[in-house]
């Protein structure tokens, strides 16, 4: 009798949700938004780029060629 009593406790204790308004279909799709929205966020975090920063160029070049790209490239204050 005291087992009986300590289950009905159990089973009446237990949060009951609404399960039937989510379904497999909604659940994916608001997961596949919200990873889509991180994924978004995280790679424009990573793009910003630092205004002081330059861009550095090596180059090598065989009987002069590359030497007009490298004139160009010169004038250039963003780039080294």
């Amino acid at each position: 009798m005291a087992a009986q009593h300590q289950r009905q406790a159990m089973n009446t204790s237990a949060p009951s949700f609404a399960l039937s308004s989510v379904t497999r279909r909604s659940f994916l799709k608001t997961g596949a938004v919200a990873a889509a929205g991180l994924a978004t966020l995280s790679s424009r975090a990573r793009a910003q780029i630092n205004q002081n920063s330059r861009l550095r160029i090596f180059q090598i070049g065989v009987g002069g060629i590359g030497g007009l790209e490298r004139s160009q490239l010169k004038g250039n204050p963003k780039i080294e």
